[in-house]
């Protein structure tokens, strides 16, 4: 399973404003990531924020390759997120029904028991 990988020059954002440098609004970056319990499966990284749009269309696209793929297509998927607002919009939960896939959130304040975080 490939991964989405965006290089940018996120580290020489995050070393300015270390020092203690001013910020520059051009290095706003999301990131959001699929994992098994082994291994990372797929990840996005946007400039920006991310919305339920975008965040409807990381899953849609990440539970497409699980599902075509021979060792994955009948295996049951459980798409564990937090409670963040993007995580519980209606078009998410309806990809996940599209896919047979089960929705599991997270405790609320618990990023300890996400294994993404």
């Amino acid at each position: 399973m490939s991964t989405n990988v965006v290089n940018l020059p996120v580290e020489m954002a995050l070393l300015q404003r270390q020092k203690g440098g001013e910020k520059h609004s051009g290095y706003s970056f999301s990131m959001i990531a699929a994992t098994t319990l082994d291994c990372v499966i797929s990840a996005q990284v946007t400039e920006g924020g991310t919305d339920a749009v975008v965040f409807e269309n990381f899953i849609h696209r990440t539970l497409h390759k699980l599902r075509v793929d021979k060792d994955t297509k009948s295996k049951q998927i459980v798409l564990l997120m937090d409670n963040a607002s993007i995580h519980k919009h209606a078009s998410v939960y309806e990809t996940a029904r599209k896919f047979k896939v089960n929705v599991l959130l997270n405790a609320q304040y618990s990023p300890w028991l996400n294994p993404v975080e």
